[in-house]
């Protein structure tokens, strides 16, 4: 039986390719929103749904929490040609499994097809064969479907089998017909909801499928012989009587949490963590710190997962996508993992805060477990003078940032039109880049070869374009470290000589005598800056024999300075006052943008960099840093 993908994207060419491509699989085309609608009404068994970004009049960022809707369980991508932040963000936030940009690569490729055979359903087909495996997708179908309206039939298009046939051997095979299987499905389902959301009957009895509530409450009543309303008041006193030994202080947590806001501090045995609806930190609280030992500045902002082991995330998302839909989950069990590597066990007590219109706004997490040094109850102080004070400074800094990143927005008019030439741009390479695929699997003349490797080559000097372009529109502000300089030197170098290892040219390294020196930079954006720095030299060697030296000295006045010279052809003296213009470049098929966004980087670093040449003698491109540079002068 055939994975199934649901592929919504408005290119006829690139479903078309992709289809071809995608031989061992079933993709089922949609156009747009209306199309995958009318597809995801209906009974269906699909393993992945791929959802482009910009469909025609809609983002599919915008239609994903619709489809969430009909479809909860399925996995879904997102691809889209845009190379930016925001739609990577918006993809989170709307609870897509996966981001991926245009144009598809090999190992994106992978990447999707990992996620088609990581579904249930192709477990049962390994493990399962003959009748009693259509029997078992039988079942899977019905699970995935229980919320529509299922028949007999489209059970048995699904498994191949007539209606008949199949209902005899389901009763054969589970001791009773699919109806009452489909029933007991929903029963178990409505009491899930009932015991852990708070959603009202008419809500449950939707969700369900039901067109008419009574109808839920009179099936409901026949298998369960009581009411819901009676079985949820049930369950409610069942847990009273499990919590008679909490302490009576408990209930009370959440009006005290509320008083505070952000500004929590705890001291006890007890891990107080403070996140949003989405697992973000929020808050991380001395005590947590105290109990897992990761430090409050490693974990502020980070998403609660990264302290979790890999086999609780898909539980952490599914209860926080519950808390999102409104269900009350007070206690729960998980796991942590401390900053020596153990994984703990821990009981977890949710206390969840909304906002005026009710929507979920902030989730305390109240954790104990095996790294408590004891059992007993934590004892803590709100310092509330000291912590509202903290929120108002903490509040006048943020104030202070959003009001200089408003005078900032340097090339926000550039950064909009290198989204649309990223996506307008991206989308043919991706139909170009899938077609090269679907010829290179059929064994044509070897003479084509080499056509289809330049074809190749163009994709790629393409996607570096854009690339460069999409760079030099979005500069973030530099994210400091305190780093030893010659390290990150080391790293550029190596990278650069396996780059460029075919033309061996000599090079020296001269910067030994600061070798330990520590300096406050963003290491990404630095490598970015030598890595160019570098590969425009090797590029000026092109065709000779040549020397590259590298030179880093301490200047006094507490900075550094760091030479890159080649021996290559100079630059003619009308060119130096352009060199640093976004857009110019002397180099066939450059960008002009390599050295525009290292300036910026390096001025953002309250550095300099110049440029020194001798026409036909050979360049020298000189940076200079400070030693230590604070945050909020970055900005």
């Amino acid at each position: 039986m055939p994975y199934h993908i649901l592929l919504i994207d408005d290119d006829p060419y690139f479903r078309s390719e992709f289809k071809e491509f995608m031989s061992d699989v079933d993709v089922i085309e949609a156009a747009d929103a209306e199309s995958a609608w009318r597809i995801l009404k209906r009974p269906h068994n699909l393993d992945l749904i791929i959802l482009d970004e910009m469909l025609v009049g809609e983002r599919g960022t915008q239609i994903l929490p619709q489809i969430r809707k009909l479809s909860p369980d399925i996995d879904i991508i997102i691809l889209t040609g845009y190379s930016s932040k925001d739609v990577a963000i918006d993809a989170i936030k709307a609870q897509a499994t996966d981001f991926i940009e245009k144009p598809l690569t090999p190992q994106k490729l992978k990447l999707i097809k990992s996620r088609i055979y990581a579904a249930p359903k192709g477990q049962n087909d390994d493990r399962i064969s003959g009748i009693e495996g259509k029997i078992e997708r039988a079942k899977y179908f019905a699970q995935r479907n229980y919320d529509k309206k299922l028949t007999l039939n489209d059970v048995s298009e699904e498994v191949c089998l007539s209606p008949k046939y199949l209902s005899r051997i389901f009763k054969e095979h589970t001791g009773s017909n699919f109806s009452d299987y489909r029933l007991q499905l929903k029963i178990l389902k409505a009491k899930n909801l009932l015991q852990f959301s708070g959603q009202t009957i008419d809500q449950i009895s939707a969700k369900l499928g039901y067109e008419n509530p009574d109808s839920f409450i009179k099936v409901f009543k026949k298998y369960c012989h009581c009411t819901p309303n009676k079985y949820r008041t049930q369950i409610k006193n069942q847990k009273l009587q499990k919590n008679q030994s909490v302490p009576d202080q408990m209930p009370d947590m959440e009006n005290e949490f509320s008083q505070l806001g952000n500004a929590l501090v705890c001291e006890g045995n007890d891990a107080i963590i403070e996140m949003n609806s989405h697992g973000k930190i929020l808050l991380w609280t001395p005590s947590a710190q105290k109990c897992y030992g990761w430090q409050i500045s490693d974990a502020s902002q980070k998403n609660i997962k990264q302290y979790s082991p890999a086999s609780e995330h898909k539980e952490i998302s599914r209860t926080l996508i519950k808390l999102r839909k409104g269900e009350k989950i007070h206690t729960w069990d998980t796991r942590r993992i401390t900053r020596t590597g153990k994984v703990v066990d821990v009981c977890v007590t949710l206390n969840l805060k909304y906002d005026t219109k009710g929507k979920l706004q902030k989730i305390v997490s109240v954790e104990r477990g095996a790294h408590c040094p004891n059992k007993e109850k934590a004892q803590w102080i709100l310092k509330t003078q000291k912590a509202r004070q903290h929120a108002k400074e903490t509040k006048n800094e943020l104030q202070r940032v959003k009001n200089i990143l408003k005078k900032e927005r340097y090339l926000s008019e550039i950064g909009k039109l290198s989204s649309i030439v990223a996506h307008e741009l991206r989308n043919p390479l991706n139909v170009i880049q899938t077609a090269v695929w679907n010829i290179k699997k059929k064994n044509l003349d070897p003479k084509l070869q080499d056509n289809i490797k330049s074809i190749e080559r163009k994709i790629c000097d393409s996607e570096a374009i854009i690339d460069n372009l999409l760079k030099y529109a979005r500069i973030k502000a530099p994210d400091l470290e305190k780093v030893r300089i010659a390290s990150l030197i080391d790293e550029c170098v190596e990278s650069m000589e396996r780059k460029f290892r075919r033309r061996k040219p000599i090079i020296n390294r001269r910067y030994k005598h600061f070798k330990n020196t520590r300096i406050n930079v963003d290491p990404l954006q630095f490598k970015q800056i030598l890595n160019n720095l570098l590969s425009n030299a090797y590029e000026a060697l092109k065709g000779r024999q040549g020397c590259i030296e590298l030179i880093g000295r301490r200047k006094k006045g507490g900075y550094i300075e760091i030479r890159v010279r080649d021996n290559g052809p100079g630059i003619p003296p009308q060119f130096l006052n352009k060199i640093f213009d976004p857009f110019f470049s002397r180099r066939p098929g450059g960008t002009g943008l390599g050295l525009a966004v290292c300036k910026q980087l390096i001025e953002m670093h309250k550095g300099e960099i110049y440029i020194e040449s001798i026409f036909g003698k050979g360049t020298t491109t000189v940076i200079r840093l400070p030693l230590d540079i604070k945050t909020k002068e970055c900005l």
